[in-house]
């Protein structure tokens, strides 16, 4: 009985890592609408002391070596500080400003992340698959009647 109770845990683990990495691969597609969406949400709250969202779009900028949505031209000549390298205060004529806007740079961050998680697991169901198969066959090959 506790052996049907195993069995069945561990194919209801493998079931769940599977659907777990083709999610993570599959749903890649949806980060660029997600992403659109939170930054075009939160631009406009930058200077208007939204709780975290000035301190999120710094990180992203500094981070991602980003401005913007698509661009400097987002920020309508109010270009925060973290669209540049090391100027301060950062303009459009800066020579240190961040040109490529953080769109497509944190949403290339995600889908690369997806990927690699939905790798990932695909790797560990293999491992696993072979460890209970090895498991098995330990268990096929033992003689529990000489005792």
């Amino acid at each position: 009985m506790h052996t049907v109770q195993y069995i069945g845990i561990v194919i209801l683990i493998f079931v769940l890592e599977i659907a777990g990495s083709i999610l993570a691969f599959f749903y890649r597609d949806t980060v660029h609408g997600v992403v659109e969406e939170r930054l075009n949400a939160t631009l406009p709250l930058y200077n208007q002391n939204a709780t975290g969202v000035k301190a999120a779009w710094d990180e992203i900028q500094s981070t991602f070596s980003c401005c913007g949505i698509v661009g400097p031209s987002d920020w309508q000549g109010n270009i925060p500080a973290s669209c540049c390298e090391t100027s301060n205060p950062c303009t459009n004529s800066s020579s240190d400003i961040f040109s490529k806007g953080c769109e497509e740079t944190v949403v290339t961050f995600f889908t690369d992340q997806l990927v690699i998680v939905a790798a990932v697991g695909i790797t560990f169901v293999v491992a696993e698959v072979l460890v209970v198969l090895m498991a098995f066959c330990l268990l096929c090959c033992t003689d529990f009647d000489k005792d």
